[in-house]
């Protein structure tokens, strides 16, 4: 599993990088919900901002639930089937917003700017998906996109995906 994490969420920082979006801090999250959106970073050293991650949400066992057909086979070395596992993911980033002035409401061209740049940041969490070596094999199926906030200071792009597991029987 940590290879897949680990692999994904370097795939997402580099992607980001590589667009001229970088973020502050990258990484695999572990937790219940999601991170908290009221840090964001909104200036780093490499001036980019904003937190990305990866999350596992889930690990199903298909080969009980039968809800994933394409999931399923037997191990060669052996006559019963191998744990076959559907894990569900999230991956996303956080970015600064400009709060706007309390008093007059949010600025409406700074709002759409934020909207295409939130876009932006949907196309490439995508992109840095289908591109990732360390996923290949895994066959991605994608759920959805999702905004998200603005709180705190901060919006940003979810993207949620199946990927296909095999757990290790070895001891």
């Amino acid at each position: 599993m940590e290879e897949i994490m680990a692999g994904l969420a370097t795939c997402v920082c580099t992607t980001l990088a590589q667009a001229g979006r970088p973020a502050c801090c990258c990484m695999w999250y572990r937790g219940q919900s999601r991170p908290p959106m009221d840090a964001c970073h909104c200036d780093c050293d490499d001036g980019g901002q904003g937190v990305a991650w990866v999350r596992m949400l889930n690990m199903e066992n298909t080969a009980m639930t039968g809800t994933n057909p394409r999931i399923s086979g037997f191990r060669a070395d052996c006559a019963i089937p191998a744990p076959r596992w559907r894990i569900t993911v999230e991956v996303g980033v956080y970015r600064c917003i400009d709060p706007g002035d309390p008093q007059s409401g949010p600025d409406c061209q700074q709002r759409t700017n934020e909207a295409a740049n939130g876009h932006w940041d949907d196309l490439l969490l995508r992109q840095a998906v289908e591109c990732c070596p360390a996923i290949d094999n895994r066959r991605p199926v994608w759920i959805r996109t999702d905004p998200v906030g603005p709180q705190g200071g901060c919006a940003g792009s979810i993207v949620a995906l199946w990927l296909d597991y095999a757990k290790s029987k070895t001891p």
